[in-house]
C-alpha cells in the first residue's frame, strides 16, 4: 500500500492552489480556488508525474485565474489529507 497526501498552498488573500493524487496512476492532478467558492474550482487539463510539476502548475492557476501576484503573505506548500492507493 501506497500513502500519499494531498497538497495545499494558500495564496493572499484566501485562494488556494492544491494538488491531489490520481488513484493508481502515481501522477497528480493540480487545481485552483477561492476558499469562499470551492465549488468554482479550475484545474489543470493535464496529469504531471511529479509533484513539484503539480505544484507549480497550481501555483500558475492561482495566476492566470485569480490575477495573482505572490507576496510575503503567501503561505507555503503544506502536505494535507492522507489518501491510501
Amino acid at each position: 500500500m501506497t500513502v500519499l497526501s494531498r497538497w495545499r498552498r494558500q495564496h493572499f488573500p484566501r485562494m488556494i492552489a492544491e494538488t491531489t493524487p490520481l488513484r493508481g496512476l502515481g501522477t497528480w492532478t493540480a487545481c485552483a480556488y477561492r476558499e469562499s467558492q470551492p465549488a468554482r474550482m479550475v484545474r489543470a487539463p493535464t496529469a504531471f508525474s511529479l509533484l513539484t510539476e503539480a505544484q507549480a502548475a497550481a501555483d500558475d492557476l492561482v495566476r492566470t485565474t485569480f490575477g495573482h501576484v505572490c507576496s510575503l503573505e503567501c503561505g507555503q506548500w503544506t502536505r494535507r489529507l492522507t489518501t491510501r492507493l
